[in-house]
């Protein structure tokens, strides 16, 4: 039941910095390009730890 909790909450928390992030690069570029920084700045969020995910059962950070 916890991992339920977790994954339900780690996919909120990705999914709303994902929209920020494309929300971000849709006003500047074309689609093309906002596809791509976007793309490139959720895998640099990934290993800079301000994403999320599951480790050994506990929510954390993804550098962790």
């Amino acid at each position: 039941m916890m991992k339920l909790l977790f994954d339900k909450e780690m996919d909120l928390k990705n999914n709303k910095k994902g929209r920020e992030i494309g929300r971000y690069y849709k006003a500047r570029y074309s689609k093309a390009e906002a596809y791509k920084k976007t793309r490139s700045s959720c895998k640099s969020h990934v290993s800079k730890g301000k994403l999320w995910i599951i480790k050994n059962g506990n929510l954390v950070r993804s550098n962790a």
